[in-house]
C-alpha cells in the first residue's frame, strides 16, 4: 500500500481528512455528494471523477457505468444527474475501464445490499456489479489527491442504484475469493488518526452562507465540532462481530405550529419502542405499519402499495406547509434507557421530490413523496432523510457511535475539526527533526518552553513557602526555649541567695543615706553591686548588735543603778537613746562610753540612767526604733570582753578585723545568748509592726 503523492508533510498526529463536497444530487431527494477519482495512475493523472453519496452500511465503492436506459432527458443530462463528471474534456456517460490506467478486472458479483439489511429496499432483488481493482483517490484527479492503490471497486448500471456510493463501513468485503479489507481500514494509519468518521447529510432547505442550503460533512478520522449542538448519546455496537448502527427508538412525537394547532401527540400511541438501523445508503424511514398509518393520517399522505411509496398531493403539501409540523425521534441505546437524544425533523426535511426513473420510470418530472416505507420483515431503518438533522460519529476502534442534533445557522460558523485518536496511539518523543518549530535548530516549541518556565516558577514558589514555614516553626521553638531559659530556677535561687548574703555584708561605698537604706535606694540612679564575699573589705566601725540580753547574775544592776534582775526589754519599758543611729559618730557608728557596758536610748531629761537622757518608754507592742544598716553582724571580740568586765577599767570596744561572712556560724564565745521564756512570751504578745530582722 502506498500514497501518491502527499500534499501534506508528515506530522506527529495524522490529520483528519475532510472529504470534498460536490453539491446537492439525487433522484430521491437532494443530498450532499462528495468527489472521488477512480483509475488514476501513480502520479495522480488519468483518473475519472465521480460525485458519490455516503453509505454508512456498505464497505464498497460503487460507481455508475454507462447504461442504455439513461436517456431522460438526454443521455448527457442523465449521466450528469447520476454524478458522472467530465472525462477527457467531455461529459462521460459512465466509467471507462479501458481508458483507466490502473483498472484490473476482478469478476461479476452481486452487490451485498439486500443480504446486509435483510429487507427488499429496491424493486430489483439482485443488483449485479462488475468488480475490479483500481486506484481510488479523495477529491478530484490531481497529484495532490490522497490515493489508495488496488482498491476493490464495483460498476453498476441498475436503475435502483441511480447514483454511486462510497462505503464507510470497516467490514471486510468477500465477493467470493476471500475477504478484502475496505477503504477505511486501508486508509487508516499514517493518513488518518483512527478507524473512525463523522457524517451529516446536509440540508438543502436550510439557509446557509450562500443561501443555497447547508452542505453536508464527511470527515475520516475526526469530526467537526461546529456542526452539532451537544455531544449527543453514545451507543455501543451490538457486539464485536456486528458493527451495525442500531439504535433504540423510544418515541416519535408530532408537534404542529402552536399558532395553527395546539395539539401535540405521540405517533407511536402506546406502541412499544423498537430498534432501527441508521443507514445513509437509503433515503427512507422503514417503520412499523401502525406507525406508518399514523404518519399517513397526520400528513394526509397517499399510500401506493405497489411501489410501497407514500405520495404527497399538492393539497396535502399546502396543508403540511401551513401546519409547519415537526417530528421528533427520541433515540437511545435501547428502547427505555434514561440517556437519549431528540432528533427533530421539520416538514421541509420530509418534503422530497422523486425524479427519473423513480417517479414512474417514464419522465423527469418531479413528484412529491414522503420518505417512508412499511417494513414487511420486521427490520426498521432510519435512512438518509433522518441524517439531515443528525450528526453521526462512528468509532470502530472503541466499538461505539453517537448521534447528536445537527447545528444550523445563517451564516454557518467556521469549522472546528478535531481528530479521533486511535486506541493504540502513543505520542512520540520530541526530537529536532519533528520539532513543531521547524527552525532546523532543534529548539523547543514556544508552548513547551512556556510550560517549563511556569513549572520552574511554581517549584520555586513552593520551595520558598516550605522554607518560610520551616523557619517560622524553628523561630517559635527558639523563642519558647529562650523564654524558658529566662526563668531558670537555679539562677533565680542563686540570685536570691546572693541578695540575702549581701544583706549580711557591710554597706559598700557610695550606699544611700540611712533614711532610705538599701530598700529605699533610688532605682533610677542605678544599682551599685555589693562587693563579693570573698574580697577582704574592712568595715569602718564594728557592727552594732540588735540587743544584748541582761546578765542573769549581778553585774548588770551595778552598772545600771537599778535593783537586781531589772529587764529593760520587758514590760516595764525599753528606753531608747536619742540619736542612736549609725551617724551618731563621725564614722557612722554609735559611740561607746568607756564607763558604760551597754548603750541604751534616752531622752532629754525625762528619764536618766547614770546621767544619760532617754526618750519615752516603749510599750510592749512596739519594736525598738533603732536604725541600723542591713545585716550588721556582731563582732566576736570587744563586746564579749565588755560583758565579762563591768568595772571601769574594762577595755574600750574596738573594731574587729574580721568580717563575718555567711559561713561564720555563732560559737560559744558569742555574747548573744538565747532569750528567756519570759522574753519569748513578751515578744509573742507584741503585735505591732517591726522591721524584719536580717537572717
Amino acid at each position: 500500500m502506498f500514497f501518491q503523492p502527499r500534499a501534506e508533510n508528515e506530522t506527529t498526529i495524522p490529520v483528519p481528512k475532510v472529504l470534498t463536497t460536490g453539491g446537492f444530487d439525487g433522484n430521491d431527494g437532494q443530498w450532499t455528494s462528495f468527489i472521488f477519482n477512480i483509475g488514476s495512475d501513480d502520479n495522480g493523472q488519468g483518473g475519472q471523477d465521480f460525485r458519490l453519496l455516503i453509505s454508512t452500511s456498505s464497505q464498497m465503492t460503487v460507481i455508475p457505468m454507462q447504461a442504455e436506459w439513461c436517456t431522460v432527458p438526454t443521455e448527457d443530462e442523465c449521466a450528469k444527474a447520476r454524478g458522472i463528471q467530465n472525462f477527457q474534456s467531455k461529459q462521460s456517460r459512465g466509467f471507462d475501464s479501458v481508458a483507466a490506467k490502473t483498472w484490473k478486472q476482478y469478476g461479476l458479483y452481486d452487490i451485498p445490499l439486500k443480504s446486509f439489511l435483510n429487507i427488499e429496499w429496491t424493486p430489483d432483488s439482485k443488483v449485479n456489479g462488475s468488480y475490479g481493482l483500481a486506484n481510488v483517490g479523495i477529491g478530484p484527479t490531481s497529484p495532490q489527491s490522497l490515493m489508495l492503490p488496488s482498491e476493490l471497486v464495483a460498476q453498476v448500471n441498475s436503475k435502483d442504484l441511480f447514483m454511486g456510493s462510497f462505503g464507510l463501513s470497516n467490514s471486510a468485503i468477500n465477493p467470493g475469493n476471500g475477504p478484502i479489507a475496505p477503504f477505511l481500514v486501508n486508509f487508516n494509519g499514517s493518513s488518518i488518526p483512527s478507524q473512525s468518521y463523522s457524517y451529516t447529510a446536509g440540508a438543502s432547505y436550510h439557509l446557509g452562507n450562500n443561501s443555497k442550503g447547508v452542505p453536508g460533512s464527511a470527515i475520516l478520522g475526526g469530526r467537526d465540532e461546529s456542526r452539532y449542538t451537544t455531544e449527543g448519546t453514545s451507543i455501543p455496537f451490538p457486539n464485536a462481530g456486528n458493527q451495525t448502527l442500531v439504535v433504540g427508538v423510544q418515541d416519535i412525537n408530532f408537534r404542529p405550529d402552536h399558532d395553527i394547532d395546539s395539539n401535540e401527540y405521540s405517533l407511536m400511541n402506546g406502541t412499544q419502542g423498537f430498534f432501527a438501523v441508521v443507514d445513509s445508503n437509503l433515503p427512507y424511514l422503514f417503520l412499523p405499519n401502525t406507525i406508518c398509518d399514523r404518519f399517513k393520517e397526520s400528513f394526509q399522505l397517499d399510500y401506493d402499495s405497489k411501489a410501497n411509496m407514500y405520495w404527497v398531493s399538492e393539497s396535502a403539501h399546502d396543508y403540511n406547509t401551513r401546519q409547519n409540523a415537526t417530528v421528533s425521534f427520541k433515540i437511545g441505546k435501547d428502547t427505555n434507557s434514561k440517556q437519549f437524544t431528540s432528533i427533530v425533523l421539520p416538514y421541509a426535511a420530509l418534503d422530497l421530490s422523486a425524479g427519473f426513473p423513480l417517479n414512474g420510470y417514464n419522465n423527469n418530472t418531479g413528484r412529491r413523496f414522503f420518505p417512508m416505507k412499511q417494513s414487511s420483515t420486521g427490520v426498521f431503518v432510519l435512512g438518509r432523510s433522518f441524517l439531515q438533522e443528525a450528526y453521526l460519529t462512528v468509532d470502530y476502534e472503541r466499538q461505539n457511535f453517537s448521534l447528536a442534533p445537527a447545528y444550523f445557522s445563517d451564516p454557518m460558523p467556521p469549522t472546528r475539526i478535531q481528530p479521533i485518536l486511535s486506541t493504540n496511539y502513543v505520542a512520540p518523543k520530541e526530537s529536532p527533526s519533528n520539532s513543531p518549530s521547524g527552525g532546523g535548530g532543534g529548539g523547543l516549541a514556544p508552548g513547551t518552553v512556556a510550560g517549563i518556565v511556569v513549572g520552574i516558577v511554581v517549584a520555586f514558589l513552593l520551595g520558598a513557602l516550605v522554607a518560610f514555614l520551616f523557619w517560622k516553626k524553628k523561630h517559635k521553638q527558639k523563642a519558647a526555649e529562650q523564654k524558658a531559659a529566662e526563668i531558670d530556677t537555679v539562677d533565680a535561687g542563686n540570685e536570691i541567695k546572693h541578695r540575702r548574703v549581701s544583706e549580711l555584708d557591710g554597706e559598700p561605698p557610695g550606699s544611700p543615706k540611712p533614711d532610705g537604706g538599701y530598700y529605699g535606694r533610688d532605682q533610677k540612679d542605678g544599682v551599685i553591686p555589693f562587693p563579693p564575699l570573698h574580697e577582704a573589705v574592712e568595715m569602718d566601725s564594728p557592727p552594732a548588735e540588735l540587743y544584748s540580753p541582761p546578765i542573769e547574775s549581778g553585774g548588770f544592776s551595778s552598772l545600771s543603778g537599778q535593783t537586781e534582775g531589772t529587764d529593760y526589754f520587758g514590760a516595764g519599758g525599753a528606753p531608747r537613746r536619742r540619736g542612736a543611729t549609725r551617724e551618731s559618730s563621725g564614722k557612722n557608728t554609735p559611740a561607746i562610753p568607756e564607763n558604760r557596758v551597754h548603750e541604751l536610748p534616752g531622752d532629754d531629761g525625762k528619764f536618766m540612767i547614770q546621767g544619760e537622757h532617754f526618750e519615752e518608754v516603749l510599750s510592749p507592742n512596739q519594736s525598738p526604733g533603732h536604725s541600723r544598716g542591713p545585716s550588721e553582724a556582731t563582732a566576736q571580740t570587744g563586746i564579749d570582753t565588755v560583758v565579762s568586765a563591768p568595772d571601769a577599767d574594762a577595755p574600750v570596744r574596738r573594731p574587729s578585723q574580721h568580717i563575718r561572712g555567711p559561713s561564720d556560724a555563732p560559737t560559744e564565745s558569742t555574747a548573744v545568748s538565747e532569750p528567756t521564756a519570759e522574753q519569748r512570751e513578751a515578744w509573742a504578745q507584741d503585735t505591732g509592726p517591726r522591721r524584719p530582722l536580717s537572717e
